[in-house]
């Protein structure tokens, strides 16, 4: 959360943030801590948020954009969000042991670094292809569940593989029973 917010503050000028802690519900402000006047906003990086409250973020973030553009923005912001988070000594660490292989055995402890629900799962259908399946995430976002997906390539790419595509299939918020992508890579 830290990260998105430094990004939009940096990206979109100095009190962005400020005019957008604005038009936040106040239970939110208040659940981020959100504090224009302190480092990182007052919003611990390593902090657990609500997705009902990261929705709302991502929800005033694009309601400036035209409806054509915010999948583009969005995707930007979660290539933006990974490129702060692996960096450094996580990438170096990611590039050496990460791999899709073990992406897919521990998706359920990757996302449980970031949600506090929702079940995970992928499916290694053959290399160069897996299907990602979200699904019992009790507070679901489309937005949130875009910018999760979106999150992909970048980890990929930190893995060092540079030609990742990812296909959303299906989402919760659209009637779904699960979200589902499909990842695809030159193996």
């Amino acid at each position: 959360m830290r990260a998105l917010l430094e990004y939009w503050e940096e990206s979109h000028g100095t009190g962005s943030i400020r005019a957008l802690s604005g038009r936040l519900p106040e239970a939110f402000v208040k659940e981020l801590v959100l504090d224009t006047g302190r480092p990182g906003f007052g919003v611990l990086a390593g902090g657990w948020y609500s997705c009902e409250a990261a929705g709302a973020l991502l929800e005033e973030l694009l309601a400036p954009e035209v409806p054509q553009r915010r999948d583009e923005v969005l995707q930007g912001i979660a290539e933006e969000v990974m490129g702060r988070t692996l960096k450094g000594v996580h990438r170096a660490i990611f590039r050496v042991v990460g791999s899709p292989e073990l992406m897919r055995l521990k998706c359920q402890f990757f996302w449980n670094q970031q949600f506090d629900t929702g079940a995970v799962s992928i499916d290694g259908v053959e290399p160069g292809y897996q299907i990602h399946h979200y699904r019992n995430w009790r507070g679901h976002h489309p937005l949130l569940c875009q910018f999760a997906f979106g999150c992909v390539p970048p980890m990929f790419r930190a893995m060092g593989i540079e030609d990742c595509r990812m296909e959303a299939v299906s989402c919760i918020s659209a009637g779904a029973d699960e979200c589902v992508a499909r990842i695809r890579w030159d193996a």
